[in-house]
């Protein structure tokens, strides 16, 4: 598994090459931020979840085995 969360404030987050073999999970709190993933997989659950704010999510290529959850980009 994999997990990353930023704090509040306009944060940037880049995963780029990344092969889970269980869960990937981004969570950005308050802020602008900007989430990008880039051939980025996992076995079970991809979750990308922008919080609250204008957040912005570069998709150059994600998959999930089981559920790709992607929500509060605007």
């Amino acid at each position: 598994d994999a997990s990353f969360e930023t704090g509040v404030g306009n944060d940037t987050v880049t995963l780029r090459n990344l092969s889970a073999g269980g869960s990937v999970k981004v969570n950005t709190d308050a802020g602008n931020d900007t989430v990008t993933v880039e051939n980025v997989s996992a076995a079970l659950d991809v979750s990308l979840v922008g919080g609250s704010d204008v957040d912005t999510l570069v998709n150059l290529g994600v998959t999930a085995g089981n559920i790709l959850e992607i929500k509060e980009f605007e």
